[in-house]
């Protein structure tokens, strides 16, 4: 049975595989200098339209960049789009096609982080495909055509289960002893059955001209609907060129706003003669890409010992998924140590002071999930000593007690982990 347009089978996928990366034939009459200039021009188009959630225009670009010039770049964010749009199956081909061809040693860095990328992501997709088992009732029907949304199938594929995309599907059987319909949806992960029974009062059938059949929008993304596992949803759905439902354009599920608490194991160094290993606890707000939150700061060393309590206001480049984390802070901290007297009969004392101090810092922040984020960091804060000299020349206290130590400097480095509460 001949082909009438194109099925999310695997089977018949597998067929039009060449075309999910246009040759570069196109581009001839363009000389090699031309159609890299125009293929890094299309990538950065694309690039911004897929960080903006417009995924089906991003695929656009992004083919037409590799149609430009083919590399392991273009190739791997065709498939994030194809997968961001519901092309499941369409976004599993082109995972591997790009993967049949590792980068050569020579090879750009780029283009070797792509093809990574390419083997952390395939098997999150793979996972999310759903599989479509057709079977027909009586077994003894003698099969004369299979439709699926209206596009001519060969009947050799009832029986077997075939990686569909999400979406709804209506299916129609002739037999010889009559014919059959019934309509399934399928969503992500899931397999299922679609029995069509065959009788002699069965519906009659004539299959319609393509692109005629619109099944009904019941397509609602999962949670988790991006390669790297961040979640997605909404949007409106759309027919692909078979007219069966595919997955609406996508926008981020990530609420604008959430409430963050969690802890850091770092090290603190300080000019003050304090240095230790040290845990932070820390509470805030994230106000879509501003997070603004109160920090306290403890050293595991006792004597000498330092704590802070702080405000922190700070800056996530891409709250969604990962990027820079940039924070600046006021607050105080606070010094006690022990020392001793000079003299004839040494006798311990008591030291304290403390710093009113502002800081800045930098780090990456990674989304774990729904409910987890990671912040690896480091930062710099500076202060002046508000308490004064010792009475003695010849006491031998710490440095922050010293008649000549006026200002502070404190080293952050750490990884602070938060649990994540949208709102």
């Amino acid at each position: 049975m001949k082909f009438t347009r194109t099925f999310a089978f695997f089977a018949t996928f597998v067929l039009a595989a060449p075309a999910l990366f246009p040759a570069t034939a196109s581009a001839q009459g363009l000389s090699e200098a031309d159609r890299k200039n125009a293929a890094r021009a299309a990538f950065a188009e694309g690039m911004t339209l897929q960080g903006s959630g417009k995924y089906p225009e991003a695929l656009a670009k992004f083919q037409a960049a590799e149609s430009l010039f083919s590399a392991p770049t273009n190739q791997l964010h065709v498939a994030q789009c194809q997968a961001l749009t519901g092309r499941l199956v369409e976004s599993v081909e082109s995972y591997r096609t790009m993967l049949r061809t590792p980068p050569a040693e020579s090879a750009p860095q780029a283009f070797k982080d792509a093809y990574k990328a390419g083997q952390r992501e395939l098997p999150q997709v793979e996972g999310r495909v759903p599989k479509l088992t057709i079977v027909v009732t009586p077994a003894t029907s003698t099969v004369t055509g299979l439709y699926v949304n209206d596009a001519a199938l060969p009947d050799a594929l009832i029986g077997l289960e075939r990686p569909v995309n999400p979406g709804t599907y209506h299916l129609v059987v002739t037999a010889t002893q009559g014919n059959g319909e019934t309509t399934v949806t399928l969503n992500e992960r899931e397999s299922r059955k679609a029995t069509v029974a065959v009788n002699a009062a069965g519906v009659a059938y004539t299959p319609t001209p393509p692109n005629t059949y619109t099944p009904p929008n019941t397509y609602t993304p999962p949670t988790d609907t991006r390669p790297n596992g961040t979640g997605a949803t909404g949007g409106t759905a759309t027919t692909n060129s078979g007219g069966y439902a595919i997955a609406p354009t996508i926008k981020p599920t990530s609420k604008p706003n959430s409430f963050l608490a969690g802890g850091a194991l770092a090290y603190l160094g300080n000019t003050a003669d304090v240095s230790s290993a040290a845990y932070e606890l820390e509470a805030g707000i994230r106000l879509k890409t501003l997070y603004i939150s109160a920090v306290f700061q403890k050293t595991a060393s006792a004597d000498p010992g330092m704590t802070a309590v702080q405000g922190h206001i700070g800056y996530l480049t891409n709250p969604d998924v990962a990027g820079l984390y940039f924070e600046g802070g006021l607050g105080k901290r606070f010094f006690a140590g022990t020392g001793t007297t000079g003299g004839p009969t040494p006798t311990s004392v008591q030291a304290s002071a403390s710093a009113v101090e502002y800081g800045f810092g930098i780090g990456y922040h990674l989304k774990l999930g729904q409910s987890l984020r990671l912040i690896p960091k480091i930062s710099a804060y500076y202060g002046s000593l508000s308490q004064p000299s010792t009475s003695r020349t010849d006491d031998k206290l710490p440095v922050f007690a010293n008649s000549e130590t006026t200002t502070t400097t404190t080293i952050f480095l750490g990884a602070s982990g938060f649990y994540n509460l949208d709102f």
